[in-house]
């Protein structure tokens, strides 16, 4: 029975009395502030908490003690692991992935040729296999296979082999998870598998299962952005035009990119920063060069290397693409000539460059 309730069912003198402990003893030790190891273990708690939410429940004692590190806090493996057995915390594992493109023949196949593959006339001998690729994550293509065969070249059979329905449908579920969750974390960039599982329509595990983890995911949705921002930019270099023109066109035709993809530069600056950075290396570069163009031809400020530069200048762009979200005053327009300030072109240069774009 609880001696801390308004109303007790018993008196605290006769509790105390049936413990054998006196009455001033009980009000002292009700009275008695927490132990600094005791408001410690409190603390300890709320962050291994935050620590497995942000994990999506994923963590062990382990990785939510090297956590706890990375936060500048320390704490032994052990006293995480009996904090988080007192909380409950249970870690879900996602399942490994497997994968099987094999099914069981109906029956015994025979080897009609008896494992002799030489003929004398083509068409005699014909010999077939299909070999399937995974490309780009998303593509299968059939192959014919005719390594070491002897067989008469114009008896090869190519084998082409069509998606399946259910490839097809995983696809199309890996598609959405992709874009729902440029939604989600644009909206918030600490969102976690779970709320990305329910506005994509599936279950966490289905989830986990095309991305092991959170930071999987991020690294898919940079490589989809490298591959969009790659092809605007070879493309507007492609036309030939002067460095401020083309820096015009590239960001003209970025822009959507840039708008759909603008969670990265917040995810940038937190954990996964690194990460990022490595995959977006091939912008990087071509964005350098073009700046270098420009500064080579007299266009573009040099007061900064090529490559800092032009990080300067594309980072506004990304930061007015998270602004517009917000209040939607903003546009391309407003991007384009902030970026060619930045870059050293002049104001009424600027303005004459982008013309009457929205």
């Amino acid at each position: 029975m609880r001696l801390d309730t308004e109303k007790y069912a018993y008196s605290v003198e006769f509790m105390c009395g049936r413990l054998g402990v006196s009455r001033s003893g009980y009000y002292d030790w009700r009275s008695r502030p927490e132990s600094a190891t005791a408001q410690r273990r409190e603390e300890l708690k709320l962050l291994i908490e935050k620590a497995f939410d942000m994990s999506d429940s994923t963590y062990g004692h382990r990785r939510i003690q090297a956590q706890l590190h990375r936060w500048g806090v320390a704490a032994g493996v052990e006293l995480v692991r009996r904090l988080m057995r007192e909380l409950g915390l249970v870690p879900c594992l996602p399942r490994p992935k497997r994968f099987s493109l094999t099914r069981a023949a109906a029956g015994e196949v025979p080897d009609l040729v008896g494992r002799d593959f030489t003929a004398d006339t083509p068409g005699e001998k014909l010999v077939g296999d299909i070999l399937l690729s995974f490309e780009a994550q998303r593509n299968f293509t059939a192959h014919g296979c005719a390594a070491n065969l002897t067989v008469h070249p114009c008896a090869i059979l190519v084998a082409v082999s069509t998606q399946s329905s259910r490839m097809r449908s995983v696809i199309e579920t890996r598609d959405r998870i992709l874009d729902v969750s440029l939604d989600v974390l644009g909206e918030n960039p600490d969102a976690g598998m779970g709320e990305i599982a329910s506005a994509a329509g599936v279950v966490r595990r289905t989830v986990y299962d095309h991305f092991p983890s959170r930071l999987d995911l991020v690294r898919t949705l940079t490589e989809r952005a490298v591959t969009e921002i790659t092809a605007v930019l070879d493309e507007v270099n492609a036309s030939g035009a002067e460095a401020d023109a083309t820096w015009v066109e590239f960001i003209a035709r970025v822009w959507p990119v840039a708008h759909r993809y603008r969670v990265l530069l917040a995810l940038r600056r937190g954990e996964y920063g690194e990460a990022i950075h490595a995959l977006l290396g091939p912008v990087d570069e071509l964005l350098a060069d073009l700046v270098k163009r420009g500064q080579d031809g007299g266009v573009f400020a040099q007061h900064l290397p090529a490559g800092l530069l032009s990080q300067v200048a594309y980072g506004v762009v990304f930061a007015i693409a998270d602004s517009d979200r917000s209040n939607g005053t903003l546009g391309a327009r407003a991007a384009t000539i902030t970026s060619l300030l930045m870059l050293g072109v002049p104001e009424t240069r600027a303005i004459a460059l982008v013309g009457d774009q929205p």
